[in-house]
């Protein structure tokens, strides 16, 4: 885009509509971005060069805000989002602030590394489904996480805080998650 006085606001002068890959982490989405975007650089090079190029404006109903990450933006709580939002957030915010929630156990963080929303919770209690935070076993033998709307999050991979991130049956075998416990909000300033 074109530089102006303001952030962000000059003219476009060459985009490529990119989609995310269903699971695809920040990481990976910036690698393939990188690959994508170089031969966009060299496009609008030549095109600047060569006086071909018509810029855009932007416009204004369009723009969203995406303000820069801090740490407490990692803090979810599933009793407010539902499982999906955050399977967004340890894509979206991988590696970088992360997923956090806090043992209910013992009081520590946890990172949720690698998660998955489960579009229909088989064999679950539909009392269950009402104790967002809540871990729970899958028929399937596998961990999911109760969030809001009586959705759940398959648990693939967690980091103890100060850890290595490890499997979720390696947490729950090294007693680092327990099924039944809560995962709770980070509320901590």
């Amino acid at each position: 885009m074109c530089i102006n006085e303001a952030l962000d606001e000059g003219d476009t002068l060459i985009q490529k509509e990119v989609s995310i890959r269903a699971g695809e982490h920040a990481p990976a989405l910036f690698e393939r971005l990188a690959e994508i975007g170089a031969p966009l650089l060299s496009d609008t090079v030549q095109g600047l060069a060569s006086g071909t190029l018509e810029p855009v404006p932007q416009q204004d109903e369009d723009a969203t805000l995406a303000p820069i990450l801090v740490r407490e933006d990692g803090w979810v709580d599933p009793g407010s989002l539902e499982a999906r939002f955050v399977e967004g957030r340890v894509r979206g915010f991988d590696p970088w602030p992360g997923v956090w929630l806090r043992s209910g156990k013992n009081k520590k963080r946890m990172r949720l590394v690698r998660a998955e929303a489960i579009s229909e919770p088989a064999a679950v209690s539909e009392a269950v489904l009402d104790e967002p935070g809540r871990l729970i076993s899958m028929a399937s033998g596998e961990v999911a996480l109760v969030c809001a709307g009586r959705t759940a999050l398959r648990l693939v991979a967690v980091q103890p805080d100060g850890r290595a991130p490890i499997s979720v049956s390696d947490a729950l075998n090294g007693r680092q998650i327990v099924i039944g416990e809560r995962l709770e909000p980070i509320r901590e300033r």
